[in-house]
């Protein structure tokens, strides 16, 4: 790399509860101190229906039989 500071942090964030701005919100913040200006970070989030990441390896599993 020609500038070690350029950098760009890509991340995905999946949870089976209510959307909440500070999930991503309190990250970031985190994730920038101390960052250069040049560094990007982009943060997304997939909000699954409420307690269903337990079940989504056997979810995923029958669709793919039927």
């Amino acid at each position: 790399m020609s500038n070690p500071a350029d950098v760009s942090l890509f991340g995905v964030l999946v949870r089976d509860v209510e959307p909440r701005a500070k999930d991503l919100n309190k990250r970031a913040k985190a994730l920038g101190e101390g960052c250069p200006a040049t560094t990007s970070i982009e943060l997304r989030a997939i909000y699954l229906p409420e307690n269903t990441i337990c079940s989504l390896g056997k979810l995923v599993a029958k669709r793919k039989v039927g």
